[in-house]
């Protein structure tokens, strides 16, 4: 019966330890979620320092409602021919907890 118990008890280790060497590391097996978004809103203020812009947006459907925030553009050169007030339109990417814009352009 020992016997027995042991050889088992050796057997689910070795498995254990087949089956540890042999799964995928848990950092490249996790998948990124990247959404975009579709957005208009009005500039109320352009920081070229910071690359952000910060928008009065209408609500973004499937996402967030209006309200007035600041918003990383994925290039300053995007903010360079935009000024306060202009109404625009824009993508914004989610992707591992940050909102970037990566596209405006005025209405």
């Amino acid at each position: 019966m020992l016997k027995k118990f042991l050889f088992n008890l050796l057997l689910l280790l070795a498995l254990m330890s087949f089956s540890c060497q042999n799964s995928p590391d848990l950092a490249k097996s996790q998948a990124v979620v990247v959404l975009t978004f579709q957005g208009k809103g009005i500039v109320k203020a352009i920081n070229q320092d910071k690359q952000e812009i910060t928008l009065d947006h209408e609500e973004i459907k499937d996402y967030m409602e209006a309200m007035i925030m600041d918003f990383s553009v994925a290039e300053k050169s995007m903010l360079e021919n935009l000024k306060v007030g202009d109404r625009v339109e824009f993508t914004l990417k989610y992707e591992a907890g940050i909102n970037t814009i990566t596209k405006i352009q005025k209405l």
